[in-house]
């Protein structure tokens, strides 16, 4: 019998939990080639994650054992689209799982929303976290008070870098350019927005605990009620009749408030706002408005599917339409491009469990088969359209060295803000 040959194409939690459920259940049956667009693997574990939460990237650790699996390569650099087809993938795999995420940031269509000084969630993490797209941006944090709109973990992460002292993620993995910013930021004060009820909120306990522990930070709460049981709302109580000091910065948390406009010539200067209210199971607004003087603003409203030529896309979910996990025999989907931008990390585990059960499932009835391609051909293929290609020995070379560079100022790495900067770590240039 042939080996079966796939292609994962998105290397972060998604991807690495498919793979390794892959494994589990074909083992020397089968060769995987985990494709990312850049030549770093773990997505949004790498990138997205908060830098003062460094428990939760170590779960990268399980992700690199699957890597270290023989039958596994991981090639990044590699990129679905235009010039790598849907088409071009089939030819070359006897199956593609897409586990490419939710990587187009949304933002409210509100007037002002393209001012400078109003971004989204994602390029602010993207910022932090030295992701290469990032690599130019300049925030300008010489500002008194920054708004978060959304009450989601995303916002509550937004609103805590921007607050918290920068000495404190001085020991983190944050972007230097970032840290450099953050500690000559005049930002004192941070309103995080929410047009739900506290009860409806949709950040966790344990990331609203968090924000009372923040050192020298006052977290206040405006909301029109806290009535109701629970541990968030028990937190949120303890936390409103909490002392604070005038010496603190500040957090508030407000609910039952959206945005309207985002005011402002040259840049952001205020916010306009409306007070909302529940009715018919929805929170609508009112008549009720107000403006919030602010100099930054950031959009934490979610995340979005790309669209991938040669698959189906629905445009108003944001994400590639699918049963169980197949888009059709050979051709599935995994992670927040299967299900939307919602869950934590160890979701996709179980989520990458369907989406295999739907491989094995076609394998049995025999709408997949092995077909025995080249691996040698496939790689020849991919760089040529892709020729910045790397391998599982480049990422090893870049991991190693931001380790080593972290090791002088005990941090746990220094990370290369640039495409080029990785790619010459990697040995490509």
């Amino acid at each position: 019998m042939s080996t079966l040959r796939l292609a994962v194409v998105g290397a972060g939690p998604a991807g690495a939990y498919t793979t390794a459920a892959l494994l589990a259940q074909l083992g020397g049956d089968l060769e995987v080639d985990l494709l990312d667009r850049l030549p770093t693997p773990w997505g949004l574990v790498r990138s997205g994650v908060a830098p003062d939460h460094p428990q939760i990237r170590t779960v990268s650790r399980v992700f690199e054992r699957t890597l270290d699996h023989p039958a596994v390569r991981f090639l990044g650099g590699v990129e679905a689209g235009p010039l790598l087809t849907h088409d071009d993938l089939r030819e070359h795999y006897d199956a593609v799982v897409y586990a490419t995420g939710a990587p187009s940031d949304r933002q409210p269509d509100i007037p002002g929303v393209e001012l400078p000084g109003s971004i989204t969630a994602g390029r602010l993490a993207r910022w932090y976290n030295a992701h290469p797209a990032a690599a130019d941006e300049r925030l300008d944090l010489d500002v008194d008070q920054a708004v978060v709109v959304g009450n989601g973990n995303v916002a509550l992460d937004c609103a805590r870098i921007l607050v918290r002292d920068p000495v404190q993620l001085q020991s983190t993995d944050i972007a230097d350019p970032a840290l450099s910013a953050l500690a000559g930021s005049r930002i004192r004060h941070v309103v995080v927005l929410g047009r739900r009820a506290p009860a409806h909120a949709a950040f966790t306990h344990a990331e609203l605990q968090e924000l009372g522990r923040l050192p020298g930070v006052d977290v206040t709460i405006d909301a029109p009620s806290l009535d109701g049981t629970g541990p968030s709302l028990d937190t949120l109580r303890a936390l409103a009749n909490r002392p604070g000091s005038p010496h603190n910065r500040r957090l508030t948390l407000r609910f039952q408030v959206a945005p309207v406009a985002v005011r402002g010539d040259a840049r952001v200067d205020a916010l306009d706002i409306v007070h909302t209210e529940l009715r018919d199971g929805q929170f609508h607004p009112t008549d009720r408005t107000e403006r919030l003087d602010c100099g930054l603003v950031v959009h934490a409203v979610g995340f979005r599917g790309r669209p991938i030529p040669g698959l189906p896309f629905d445009d108003r979910l944001g994400r590639i339409p699918h049963t169980a996990g197949r888009v059709a025999p050979g051709t599935y989907v995994a992670g927040w491009a299967k299900r939307g931008p919602a869950g934590v990390v160890g979701s996709n585990k179980r989520c990458a469990v369907e989406t295999v059960a739907a491989v094995l499932e076609d394998l049995r009835t025999g709408n997949l088969r092995a077909h025995g391609h080249d691996r040698e051909v496939t790689l020849a293929f991919l760089r040529d359209r892709n020729p910045y290609l790397t391998t599982r020995e480049g990422w090893r070379r870049i991991d190693a060295a931001e380790v080593a560079a972290g090791v002088s100022t005990g941090r746990p790495r220094v990370r290369f803000p640039t495409l080029s900067g990785l790619l010459a770590a990697a040995g490509r240039y």
